[in-house]
């Protein structure tokens, strides 16, 4: 992903368009390793602005990760835009500006650093997964198990364990679920 800008450098106030369809290396952060099965697509708008040149990006990549919950494996489309500025020469450490040197800027970094930016904390792979069975292991979202663990509700698991809260199934004072759970009215 590198673009020749000798034309560009003539004069300032050009703009061109650039369009790239290449492969990106797998990444490793948060401890996971994510991957990328197809060729990603990359537009960019290069402006010169006299002193630096202003790249628009429209990148479209799919990422392949696996479930922080269900430890399946997953893509799910990565859509970014981005601009950044590149700079003849070493940039001031002031600046943000990335560099280049003679008439070539290379892509590269700036897509690696903005996808490292994009990636999930936990990749999950939808909303709804239900993850492992926290006793037996099995996947949730492909079968229900039964190594007999109760469904809890975590909202109320710490009043459960101070016995604040009746077991489903348990003796109660003889009011409903939704009357002991409120307190009964006297």
């Amino acid at each position: 992903m590198k673009i020749n800008i000798a034309e560009l450098k003539k004069q300032t106030g050009l703009v061109a368009q650039f369009d790239f369809s290449e492969r990106i290396d797998h990444l490793y952060a948060y401890g996971q390793r994510f991957s990328f099965p197809r060729p990603a697509h990359l537009r960019v708008v290069l402006t010169n602005t006299g002193k630096s040149f202003i790249a628009d990006f429209k990148l479209e990549v799919d990422l392949r990760a696996v479930c922080g919950r269900c430890l399946e494996e997953y893509e799910k489309p990565l859509r970014l835009l981005f601009t950044e500025e590149y700079i003849q020469g070493e940039p001031c450490e002031d600046t943000t500006a990335l560099s280049y040197t003679g008439d070539v800027i290379d892509l590269r970094e700036a897509v690696r650093e903005n996808i490292l930016l994009n990636l999930p904390l936990k990749p999950i792979c939808d909303e709804e997964c239900k993850g492992l069975c926290s006793e037996c292991g099995v996947n949730l979202n492909l079968s229900s198990c039964s190594c007999g663990r109760e469904e809890v509700d975590l909202r109320w698991a710490d009043l459960l364990k101070l016995g604040l809260l009746p077991r489903e199934g348990s003796v109660t004072d003889g009011g409903s679920k939704e009357e002991n759970l409120k307190g009964k009215k006297r």
